[in-house]
């Protein structure tokens, strides 16, 4: 069987609530003494016109473009959690698909996966759905969802 040490993951896009909720993730694995895993992904963008929903016509080029975009994301998320100086094990991930199902499928059931409330409101969150909602609904094991601009590194 194998072990696994149980970390604090944390999805960023580079959104003001990514990044708070980089700042809480980052304080609790602090505080429970485990390692933190950055998640950045790369997904095609959804478009909608004429009321069809699409990916687009995207080539290797464009898509080399956005998940090199995502990895300079998840670099600067990765050095603001080291900023910190919580004494932490930090470590980060850029990969290719839907944010909400990539967390949960790199989450154990012992890990605590945390999320912004939404990055992105509006009719087109409506119609595909949140990740904190995709999160909440298929993780196995503890979710956060870290609303507002509240700190808890200021007091």
């Amino acid at each position: 069987m194998n072990q696994h040490a149980p970390r604090v993951i944390v999805g960023v896009d580079g959104t003001e609530g990514s990044i708070e909720a980089l700042r809480w993730a980052a304080h609790e694995a602090a505080r429970r003494e485990w390692p933190l895993h950055v998640m950045t992904c790369a997904e095609l963008p959804v478009t909608v016109e004429a009321g069809m929903v699409g990916a687009g016509a995207y080539t290797g080029t464009s898509m080399d473009a956005i998940v090199q975009e995502q990895e300079g994301v998840n670099q600067r998320a990765v050095t603001l959690a080291q900023s910190f100086g919580l004494g932490l094990t930090i470590s980060g991930e850029t990969v290719l698909g839907a944010p909400g199902y990539a967390l949960v499928s790199a989450a154990h059931d012992d890990d605590i996966i945390v999320v912004g409330g939404t990055s992105h409101p509006g009719r087109l969150t409506d119609l595909l759905g949140s990740v904190a909602t995709v999160v909440a609904h298929r993780a196995k094991g503890p979710v956060i969802v870290v609303h507002g601009t509240g700190r808890r590194d200021t007091g």
